[in-house]
């Protein structure tokens, strides 16, 4: 099945170009462990956690060995006195494996504590989940604060902060910058007066003159819509398929754009969610959005970039 993310105003749309199934070569932030230790808890046997957590499209988007189909999660478990442990891995080949993450259930007390652990070398080191505290790829300092990103382009740098207002999409934009997902894709769509759109997943790959815009993660965000936020200049707001066939308006997982003109963008309010805005860089953004294009607006020398959350 094809996607299409796309604008119904201005014509700003963008163009289907491959099915769900695809290599999204990413670290293991493409495995969602909170979302594991929400299955593993409601699975009341470990064969049955083995097929939920396969069966479970918006957890796993792993390809680890590159063979453009989601890898499958096998569970191995072993119990020595009051601790389980479980092992998550992936098969890379017929030789190799591939550890994901770790599940340690231990009973003292009558008390029982659960961790999910990211293998190390997917998620560095002491990336924990545990019921009740904070993901590990969203704590900032001051729980309060808006977390802060810089995005860098060879025209210049934009920083930016995300809202607390909008955690689903905060959440999710964070994953995606700290597994590198982001770094060398293009500024693909770019238009005076309206805005700059990036984060399609096969631009990374593209060849001149390729038309770009229907890469996509295989997940929708939920919209998260609120009067307040509007879609002034320098917001960061997500791309989605059009109302005929997302009529929750629901958001891409990768794709988003920044408004150009002083006056926003407001007639897009409350249909395309609005997450973040740019706080530094508003020229950046102008130059951008005066790139030399082709006619499907992509800039004519591509526009690549590096996303970062600064702490």
């Amino acid at each position: 099945m094809r996607k299409t993310f796309f604008f119904l105003v201005l014509g700003l749309f963008l163009f289907p170009q491959f099915s769900k199934e695809q290599s999204l070569g990413l670290p293991g932030d493409n495995l969602d462990l909170a979302k594991v230790l929400t299955v593993f808890q409601n699975s009341p046997t470990i064969e049955d956690f083995e097929s939920n957590l396969n069966a479970d499209s918006t957890l796993n988007y792993l390809d680890l060995n590159n063979d453009g189909f989601v890898d499958y999660i096998h569970v191995f478990d072993t119990l020595i006195g009051s601790v389980m442990n479980l092992s998550l891995w992936v098969d890379i080949d017929t030789n190799t494996t591939q550890n994901v993450a770790y599940i340690r259930v231990e009973k003292v007390d009558g008390q029982v504590s659960i961790q999910v652990i990211g293998d190390e070398a997917l998620y560095g080191k002491d990336y924990i989940i545990e019921p009740g505290k904070p993901n590990p790829s969203t704590m900032n300092k001051n729980s309060t604060d808006p977390i802060a990103f810089l995005i860098h382009t060879d025209l210049g740098d934009m920083k930016g902060i995300l809202y607390n207002q909008t955690p689903n999409h905060r959440d999710n934009f964070v994953k995606l910058v700290k597994s590198g997902f982001y770094d060398g894709t293009l500024f693909h769509r770019v238009i005076m007066g309206f805005m700059i759109q990036g984060g399609d997943p096969t631009s990374k790959t593209a060849k001149p003159g390729q038309r770009l815009g229907g890469g996509d993660l295989g997940y929708t965000i939920p919209a998260e819509f609120n009067p307040a936020i509007q879609h002034k200049r320098g917001a960061l707001a997500a791309a989605r398929t059009g109302d005929n066939v997302n009529p929750s308006k629901a958001s891409s997982a990768s794709q988003f754009y920044i408004v150009q003109p002083d006056k926003g963008t407001h007639f897009l309010d409350m249909n395309y969610t609005v997450f973040g805005e740019i706080t530094d860089g508003f020229d950046v953004i102008d130059k951008i959005a005066s790139a030399p294009k082709d006619a499907s607006d992509r800039p004519i020398d591509d526009i690549k970039m590096t996303i970062q959350i600064i702490d």
